[in-house]
């Protein structure tokens, strides 16, 4: 079990540790970056691991790790600084906040992060179906380097180790939410990855106002998450519905009563909240233009189907999203150029000679998008005037329909843009 480091005195962990940080310190070397803003990678950094991983030598592997990490990911993780005002305003902050309820509330006594989750209140079909494993997963890196540039900070000026606490309110969560298989591959990779990426952040993991199929979820939890993890998570007994949260001993050691939410048995109303934690940002299903504009189709076994979308402006971006109901299909795109004429313009003449650019090729087995790796995304640029021809194939399925839905939508030109991409891009 990962030690339980909270409140402890930062300057006696550092003598207690200091030979193994030292060792650590000398086996990463040159890899050990040197910089004047965070991370510092100095000692205190280099004890997080030493607490986590427990020897120096576990610890050299998972540190490296992760040097490389903020390294690729400089420019991100740079957005979560500060209050985070920069990253809520990315567009995987935007969207998540339509459909799920989550944020930050200050109510712990020595001003670490408190992380409320409310899942009964969003729309995890409508996320899953608006963003990519790949958006929800940086997200929740976000999350965690916004928690994690606080606990440092607050960890320096106190000289107490201050680490995170969340509460996963269960109060009316459906069965069928918790235990939706693509929420596993949201959060598995990154509990795994994030052990390395950010030691001794997590002190609690706390489950509350549980229903009474909650052994069950246990057991999923415990396949899709590193024992780490694990260990610091709890289920509180109570019901912050009834009761007197403020009898309880761990909340009067960690928090602050009078800032802590109503619905969590303080005494702070929902109106002095965060938006995020009110669902005051959440979309309703008629107002969210994201979830409109979807196609069904049905492409059955041993066929294809092809969607043409007409491109009526040269140097434009076509977005598409696909979602498949189950297995997979192959997907390839060309465009065909040309013009539009007629009376009514939808009349299409291709060029002569006839030229086509290859937006997405279907060669091999790899090509294939799964169902099992969630909403598809991707972009294409469309170099002329032309019509847009998608291919979905399901040839080589002898028994299976495939059900899917997609939504292409061309992008505005930008005649500065359009004259230097490069035409020959084949995503």
């Amino acid at each position: 079990m990962e030690v339980d480091a909270i409140h402890a005195n930062i300057d006696d962990l550092l003598k207690k540790h200091a030979a193994d940080v030292a060792e650590l310190r000398l086996s990463l070397g040159k890899d050990l970056p040197v910089t004047k803003k965070f991370p510092y990678y100095d000692d205190i950094w280099l004890l997080r691991y030493i607490l986590s991983f427990k020897t120096a030598k576990k610890a050299l592997k998972p540190a490296q790790i992760c040097i490389a990490w903020r390294k690729e990911n400089q420019e991100f993780l740079d957005k979560c600084a500060d209050d985070g005002a920069e990253f809520k305003k990315l567009d995987i902050s935007v969207v998540s906040n339509k459909y799920q309820v989550a944020g930050l509330v200050d109510c712990l006594k020595d001003g670490g992060p408190f992380v409320v989750i409310r899942p009964s209140q969003g729309d995890p079909e409508a996320m899953y179906t608006n963003m990519t494993y790949a958006e929800l997963h940086q997200l929740h890196y976000g999350y965690r380097e916004l928690s994690f540039r606080r606990c440092d900070r607050l960890t320096r000026s106190s000289r107490i180790i201050v680490k995170q606490i969340l509460i996963f309110d269960m109060d009316k969560v459906s069965f069928s939410k918790v235990m939706d298989r693509r929420g596993g591959k949201v959060y598995g990779p990154v509990s795994k990855a994030c052990a390395n990426y950010y030691p001794q952040l997590q002190s609690k993991f706390v489950m509350i106002n549980t229903p009474s199929w909650m052994s069950i979820v246990w057991q999923f939890v415990k396949r899709i998450m590193p024992k780490r993890n694990v260990d610091k998570m709890a289920v509180c007994p109570g019901n912050t519905l009834k009761g007197d949260v403020s009898k309880c001993p761990y909340v009067k050691k960690y928090f602050d009563v009078e800032k802590l939410p109503d619905f969590l048995g303080g005494k702070c109303p929902e109106s002095k909240l965060d938006p995020e934690v009110t669902g005051a940002l959440l979309v309703s299903s008629e107002d969210d233009e994201a979830t409109k504009g979807f196609t069904d189709l049905t492409v059955k076994s041993r066929s294809s189907s092809i969607v043409e979308v007409e491109v009526a402006f040269k140097g434009v971006d076509v977005k598409w999203t696909l979602g498949i109901a189950g297995y997979g299909v192959k997907m390839s795109a060309v465009l065909v150029h040309g013009e539009f004429g007629g009376e009514d313009g939808s009349k299409f003449t291709p060029s002569v000679p006839e030229k086509v650019t290859i937006l997405r090729k279907a060669v091999g087995g790899d090509e294939k998008l799964k169902a099992d790796d969630g909403i598809a995304k991707g972009e294409w640029f469309c170099p002329s005037t032309g019509l847009l021809k998608v291919t979905f194939d399901n040839r080589y399925s002898m028994l299976r329909s495939k059900s899917l839905k997609y939504k292409f939508e061309i992008c505005e030109p930008e005649a500065d843009l359009a004259s230097t991409k490069d035409e020959s891009k084949t995503p």
